[in-house]
Order: structure tokens, then sequence, then C-alpha cells
């Protein structure tokens, strides 16, 4: 990754070290920096999912659960 990259995509460059990847960073085609986790922090665990999206098995009722008593 060059550097004009990694500014324009820092929080994607973050996002992407916190799930544990490693990231060169060079200039002039030659490695300059490399970004590691470091090795006490949380390991994020990946994105969480969209607004509306199926996360879980479909919920089962009794048979009889909306059964109203008189």
């Amino acid at each position: 990754m060059t550097i004009p990259r990694a500014k324009r995509e820092w929080w994607k460059l973050i996002a992407r070290v916190q799930a544990g990847e490693e990231v060169t960073i060079y200039r002039g085609g030659r490695p300059l920096v490399k970004l590691t986790p470091c090795p006490n922090s949380p390991v994020k665990k990946g994105k969480r999912p969209k607004v509306g999206a199926i996360t879980s098995a479909p919920i089962k009722y009794a048979k009889d659960c909306f059964k109203l008593s008189r």
C-alpha cells in the first residue's frame, strides 16, 4: 500500500490491522512501515450485520401459544 492510498483509506487500514492483518506501507516501491496489531489489544471479530439482516434461526412457537383462553 502506498502512502497516498493509506491516507485516503486510513480507517479501513486500521480496521484491517484490528482484524489481525499486518499491513506494509511503501514509498517509492520500498517498504517503509509495517503496521501490526498490538499483542494485548482485543481482536475485532468482523463487521456487524446490516440492519434487517437475519442473524439467527427462525423462532419456533408451540402450537397453542396464541390460543385465547376464556
